[in-house]
């Protein structure tokens, strides 16, 4: 029986160790996981939030394109909305080009432009808009 005690007694004395190990290994791999899958998952998140901003205001300048030019004076002042809408994609825009391509269009673009001159270079301010977010 001593004998049978001490080959307990020596094989817990060398697992422990192991055990101990074992579990430190585990607990750093889900952590690392847990990092990895956090910072993925954050990247997707933030792809799929400018992607959906920029599907709704791609909307709405095919709308404003749509709506624009047909007629003298402008029916509707789609200005504010244009700012409103802009304010809501500028931080994916890194560049000041869509800063300037916003502005151009909302001079163009105002219900008290007094200019149908101006006006009618409105649709070529929302292509290059609509081709510059849909190229970025």
């Amino acid at each position: 029986m001593d004998n049978f005690h001490q080959i307990v007694s020596e094989t817990i004395r060398i697992s422990i160790p192991e055990f101990i190990r074992l579990a430190f290994a585990g607990m750093a791999g889900g952590l690392i996981g847990a990092y990895v899958n956090d910072k993925l998952t954050r990247k997707r998140e933030r792809d799929a939030g400018i992607a959906n901003r920029k599907r709704i205001f791609l909307s709405f300048l095919n709308g404003w394109q749509a709506i624009t030019g047909r007629s003298w004076p402008p029916n509707e002042d789609f200005g504010l909305e244009l700012q409103k809408q802009a304010a809501f994609v500028s931080a994916d825009f890194a560049d000041s080009r869509f800063e300037d391509l916003v502005k151009n269009a909302f001079r163009l673009t105002s219900a008290t432009t007094d200019s149908q001159e101006a006006y009618k270079e409105t649709p070529k301010a929302i292509d290059a808009l609509i081709k510059y977010v849909h190229d970025t």
